[in-house]
C-alpha cells in the first residue's frame, strides 16, 4: 500500500485514527508532533501545571501505600486501583517508574532518568506529585524530544526547584531509561532498543499486537486541545510491535515485570482482524 491517508490536513476528524496495514519497515515522513497545531495542543495541556517551584510533600499514608509495598502491586491492577485512584495524582503507567526511582535512591542516594519522547515534561510533573522532596534533591531527569517540546518545557518548569533538562539527544548511561507512548513512533525501534545502556528500561503506552507479528499502520494525528482541536494536522507511520518481536532485541536484559494494561483494540477497528487485537503493556527490564 502507499503511505497516504484519504483525509486532508485541516479536516475535522473522529476516531478511530488508525488506517491500513503495512510492513514493519522504516518510513520517512514529516513529523506532525513538531507542528504549530500539536504545539498548541501541548501549550493548552501545560496550562494545568502550576507555575511553582515546590509541590509539597505527599502524606505519609499516601507515600506508604503508593511506593512502600515494592513491586507486588504491579501484577494486580485491581489492588492498584483501590489504593491509587483516590490517592496521589500520578497516572497508573507511571507507578513503576516512581517505585524504581525510590528504590534506587534508597540504595545509592541519587538517581538519573532519561525520558525519551517525554514531550514538555508531563511525565516528570506527575512523578513530582508522588516523590518525596528528599528524593527530588538527588534526582537527575533528562528529556529528549523535538525542539518545540523542549522550548515549551523549559518555559513551564523555569521556576521549579527541581526541573528536568531538555536535550536534543543523549549518549550517557542512566539508571532508568523510559519510553512512554514513544516507541511506536521510532522508525528504527529495534536499533534504538539495542542501543540503550542503562540499569533499567521501562516501556509503556505503546500499542502491542497480541495475535500477529509486528506491522505498521497510518495514524491520523488530531489534537484534542488548542487551535487545531479535532482537526487533522498530519499523518505518521506507527509501528504496532508484536510481543515476541519486542522481546528479541532485549534478549540480553532480564525481565522484571510485564502486565497488559489497556485494551486498545477499538482504536484499530478500521483494520482487518486479527490486526485489531492491540493492547497497551507496562514492561520493565534490568540490565544483566
Amino acid at each position: 500500500m502507499d503511505y497516504r491517508a484519504e483525509p486532508a490536513v485541516g479536516d475535522l476528524m473522529s476516531p478511530p485514527y488508525f488506517s491500513g496495514v503495512y510492513a514493519d519497515e522504516p518510513c520517512a515522513g514529516p513529523d506532525p508532533f513538531n507542528t504549530p497545531g500539536w504545539l498548541s495542543h501541548c501549550q493548552h495541556a501545560a496550562e494545568g501545571i502550576p507555575r511553582c517551584a515546590f509541590l509539597g510533600t505527599p502524606s505519609r499514608s499516601a507515600w506508604r501505600t503508593a511506593l512502600g509495598k515494592g513491586y507486588a502491586y504491579l501484577r494486580s491492577p485491581r489492588w492498584a486501583a483501590r489504593h491509587f485512584l483516590t490517592g496521589t495524582a500520578c497516572a497508573r503507567h507511571l507507578w513503576p517508574v516512581a517505585a524504581m526511582i525510590r528504590d534506587l535512591y534508597l540504595q545509592q542516594g541519587k538517581v538519573s532518568v532519561l525520558d525519551i519522547g517525554g514531550g514538555f515534561g508531563d511525565n516528570f510533573f506527575e512523578l513530582l506529585n508522588v516523590l518525596d522532596p528528599k528524593i527530588l534533591e538527588g534526582l537527575r531527569y533528562d528529556i529528549v524530544d523535538n525542539e518545540g517540546s523542549r522550548e515549551l518545557g523549559q518555559h513551564v518548569f523555569r521556576d521549579y526547584r527541581t526541573r528536568p533538562a531538555f536535550l536534543p539527544n543523549a549518549t550517557e548511561r542512566y539508571d532508568i531509561v523510559m519510553l512512554i507512548g514513544t516507541l511506536q513512533y521510532v522508525q528504527t525501534w529495534r536499533d534504538l532498543l539495542r542501543s540503550i545502556r542503562s540499569r533499567y528500561l521501562y516501556i509503556a503506552r505503546s500499542p502491542i499486537a497480541t495475535e500477529v507479528a509486528s506491522y505498521a499502520t497510518t495514524q491520523w494525528v488530531c489534537p484534542t486541545l488548542g487551535s487545531h482541536a479535532g482537526r487533522l494536522i498530519g499523518t505518521t507511520r506507527v509501528h504496532v510491535i508484536g510481543l515476541e518481536d519486542l522481546r528479541a532485541p532485549l534478549s540480553q536484559w532480564r525481565p522484571c515485570f510485564e502486565w497488559a494494561d489497556t485494551d486498545y483494540s477499538a482504536q484499530f477497528s478500521r483494520l482487518p482482524s486479527p490486526w485489531r487485537q492491540v493492547r497497551y503493556y507496562c514492561m520493565g527490564w534490568a540490565a544483566q
